[in-house]
């Protein structure tokens, strides 16, 4: 009884992990595809830092 939970944890993940690697990725819609990625600023530091 005492490895019966993380034995059942442990195949539970497995059968998840099976199923996600059925699946075909580029299948999933995404919001991004086809925009423009929005613009960044980026402060440069004058700060040195120690070697």
């Amino acid at each position: 009884m005492r490895f019966l939970i993380p034995l059942l944890v442990l195949l539970a993940l497995i059968a998840l992990f099976y199923v996600g690697m059925q699946r075909d990725p580029r299948l999933v819609p995404s919001p991004l595809v086809g925009k423009a990625a929005p613009a960044s600023t980026c402060r440069r530091s004058t700060a040195r830092r120690r070697a």
